[in-house]
């Protein structure tokens, strides 16, 4: 609820754009509804994110893409708790085994960004295409 109240501040009423308030692992779309699917940050509040990322590319049409940014594994639990995050991250090589287990071709899955400061977080950028057909 506190994400959707800051995005209509920030957005104002567009009217190429709905919010929802959902279960990650159980949205409220058809399949192939969208041509980009956009997880910002999410997966470090999934309990199961490997649930979150199926569900991401059952809603992405044939040749959709998902988009993701994500914390990188670390093992700062205060931080963790600090965000309300429900894990520690994930790596690189585990999101994009994930990502090939639902189906999507892997087109970039790297570490792309560092904190300057301590603890020195690092996020995962990823880049994934659902096939044609």
């Amino acid at each position: 609820a506190k994400v959707l109240g800051a995005a209509r501040r920030r957005l104002g009423d567009p009217r190429n754009v709905a919010f929802t308030q959902a279960d990650m692992s159980q949205l409220p779309y058809r399949d192939a509804s969208f041509d980009h699917v956009f997880l910002m940050h999410a997966l470090t509040y999934a309990r199961k994110p490997e649930a979150v990322l199926a569900e991401a590319a059952r809603c992405l049409r044939p040749g959709g893409r998902l988009i993701i940014a994500t914390l990188s594994a670390h093992q700062h639990e205060a931080a963790m708790q600090a965000y309300d995050h429900v894990n520690l991250g994930v790596t690189a090589e585990m999101l994009g085994k994930w990502l090939g287990k639902v189906g999507l071709d892997v087109e970039l899955c790297r570490i792309t960004s560092r904190d300057p400061r301590p603890p020195y977080f690092e996020v995962v950028s990823a880049l994934a295409r659902r096939a044609l057909a």
